[in-house]
């Protein structure tokens, strides 16, 4: 693939898209061959909500992050100005443009390869995925490519792109602002916090997406706190 930054002005059929949403998963596996593991549970159930987010709904510009993976940027401050944000590869933030918020953190391989089957990364930058002193962290923060902000304790992104959306409605900016959540981190009492508050609000602008594929990392959702009823608590 050559360098084309990405833009969502070309279009993608829905077989393009599930084609990409295959890519994304020989990928992924590839890299947990390559790196000794990878977190490919995330990659089996989400890959369809990203592909799909990439080339038929997001409205995205080109991006403007650098095409191969680069260096640790070092910390933002004073004393780093240049410092590359990763949301860069997202395009540059503007009023009719779509924000995108990673909350699952732990999904940046899905991220990077959704980037690199779309044209916004080199592929060859996969190759540095988790390699010391690079950009391509197993854990997403603000630096890696696709991401806007480091989500901390999960749970956390949610109150961020959910503040995001509260200003651009308040600026009369036509983009939304779309958040990606894991089903394991809504035991987290900061997102039903952020939820109501959204819901107070009226954030008509403000999308959240879960991928439930009922499992965290001590097992199966339901052998440690189900959710119960998640579809009825977000309507109420």
């Amino acid at each position: 693939m050559t360098e084309s930054k990405g833009s969502n002005d070309i279009g993608y059929s829905k077989a393009q898209t599930q084609r990409i949403a295959d890519s994304i998963r020989r990928q992924i596996l590839g890299i947990a061959i390559r790196n000794g593991g990878c977190y490919l549970a995330q990659a089996c159930s989400s890959a369809e909500i990203v592909a799909s987010l990439y080339t038929q709904v997001m409205n995205l510009g080109p991006s403007e992050g650098a095409w191969d993976a680069i260096p640790f940027p070092g910390v933002p401050g004073p004393g780093n100005m240049d410092y590359q944000h990763g949301f860069l590869y997202n395009g540059a933030p503007a009023p009719d443009k779509d924000r995108f918020f990673v909350s699952c953190c732990h999904y940046a391989s899905v991220i990077y390869c959704a980037l690199a089957a779309t044209g916004r990364i080199s592929p060859a930058a996969l190759d540095k995925f988790n390699v010391d002193g690079w950009n391509m962290e197993m854990i997403g923060a603000e630096h890696s490519p696709g991401f806007e902000n480091t989500a901390g304790s999960l749970g956390q992104t949610i109150s961020i792109a959910a503040g995001t959306a509260h200003a651009r409605k308040m600026r009369h900016e036509k983009g939304l602002v779309y958040c990606l959540l894991g089903d394991g981190e809504l035991q987290e009492g900061q997102n039903w916090e952020c939820i109501q508050a959204a819901a107070y609000y009226q954030l008509d602008n403000f999308i959240i997406l879960i991928d439930a594929n009922e499992q965290q990392v001590e097992g199966a959702i339901e052998d440690q706190m189900t959710e119960q009823h998640m579809s009825a608590r977000f309507q109420s």
